[in-house]
C-alpha cells in the first residue's frame, strides 16, 4: 500500500495530532507510509513521525510548551515565541537530520511566501536548514510577526496558503489518505466582518495585502475540502481523524499541562479509532478483490 498522511497545524492543539502521530507510528500501518505533508505545527509533528520520535515530540508539547517562555499574552511583540520553541528543540529533543534526509516518506513543509501569499511546498531532501524550514512555517502573524528567509525569500506560517494541504491529485495517487485534523469537523474559514477586519489590518500592518487577504477572508478551497472531509461517501479512501471530544481539545496558545495531556490522550484514542476503520475498510477491498 501507498499511505499519504495530511496533518493540519493549530499552534498547541498540535499535541493532539503529535499523539495521533505516535499512535500511528505504533501501528501497522506506519510501514506503508510513503508521503507525509503538514503545514505549521503539521509540519513539526509531520517531520517528526519520519524522524521516529513521536513519543518523545508529545512530550515537549506537554513539558517543554507549556510555560511562558514560549506563550505569553501579555508579551505582545512575541507572543508566540517561535525562536524559543526552535531553540529548545534542538536542545532536549532534537530531530534525526540523517533518517529525514535517507528515509523512504517523502516530506512535505507548507509555506506561505510573504509577497503573494502563495503556498510553496519544500521537499525536505537536506539542502535546507529543517529547523529553519520548521520555523517559518509556524511564523504565526500577529502571535510572532516575523518572517523567516528560505533561499533568500521570505516566507510565514503555512497554515495562512496551506491550512489544510490535501488535494484531488494526492488522494488519486495515494492508496490511502489519512488526515489528521486539530480543529473541529465543522470548522469552516469565513469572511470577517468590517470592524474585525479593521483591526486585524492594523496589527498586521507589516504584512502584504495579499497575506492579509488570506487571514481576514473567506478560504474557499479550505471550506470545500472540510465539507468533502465531513460528507464524503463511506467507501473513500480518505480516512479523518478529528477530536472527537471538543472540551478536550487544546487551542492555539493553550499552556496547560493538564488540557494538553487530556488533548494528547485524545488523539491517542482517535487514531486508533480511525485505525480500526481502515481495517475493516482493507478487509472490505479484499472481499471485493476475492468476488
Amino acid at each position: 500500500m501507498k499511505i499519504s498522511v495530511v496533518v493540519q497545524g493549530g499552534g498547541m492543539a498540535g499535541v493532539y495530532s503529535m499523539a495521533a502521530l505516535d499512535a500511528l507510528a505504533n501501528s501497522e500501518l506506519a510501514k506503508d507510509v510513503e508521503y507525509i505533508v503538514g503545514s505549521s505545527a503539521g509540519a513539526i509533528n509531520a517531520s517528526y513521525f519520519v524522524s521516529k520520535r513521536t513519543k518523545e515530540a508529545v512530550d515537549f508539547y506537554i513539558n517543554y510548551l507549556s510555560n511562558k517562555n514560549f506563550i505569553n499574552l501579555h508579551r505582545f511583540n512575541k507572543i508566540v515565541d517561535i525562536d524559543f520553541m526552535v531553540d529548545t528543540l534542538k536542545l532536549e529533543n532534537p530531530l534525526n537530520i540523517e533518517l529525514l534526509r535517507t528515509s523512504n516518506i517523502k516530506l512535505d513543509v507548507a509555506l506561505t511566501e510573504e509577497k503573494t501569499a502563495n503556498p510553496e511546498l519544500f521537499t525536505y531532501d537536506g539542502s535546507v536548514d529543517i529547523y529553519e524550514l520548521i520555523r517559518a512555517t509556524a511564523a504565526l502573524p500577529f502571535f510572532y510577526n516575523r518572517f523567516v528567509s528560505i533561499e533568500g525569500e521570505l516566507y510565514c506560517d503555512g497554515g495562512i496558503a496551506s491550512p489544510l494541504p490535501l488535494n484531488n491529485e494526492l488522494i488519486e495517487h495515494s492508496d490511502l489518505v489519512i488526515v489528521i485534523l486539530t480543529c473541529d469537523i465543522n470548522d469552516r474559514k469565513k469572511k470577517m466582518g468590517r470592524f474585525l477586519k479593521n483591526v486585524f489590518k492594523v496589527f498586521l500592518s507589516k504584512y502584504s495585502d495579499n497575506v492579509v487577504e488570506k487571514l481576514v477572508g473567506e478560504n474557499v478551497e479550505y471550506n470545500a475540502t472540510m465539507d468533502f472531509l465531513q460528507y464524503k461517501i463511506s467507501n473513500s479512501n480518505v480516512f479523518v481523524c478529528f477530536p472527537s471530544n471538543l472540551k478536550d481539545r487544546a487551542s492555539i496558545v493553550t499552556s496547560n499541562k493538564e488540557k494538553l495531556e487530556k488533548c494528547s490522550a485524545l488523539g491517542h484514542i482517535d487514531m486508533q479509532n480511525v485505525i480500526k476503520e481502515i481495517k475493516k475498510y482493507l478487509l472490505y477491498i479484499q472481499s471485493k478483490e476475492r468476488c
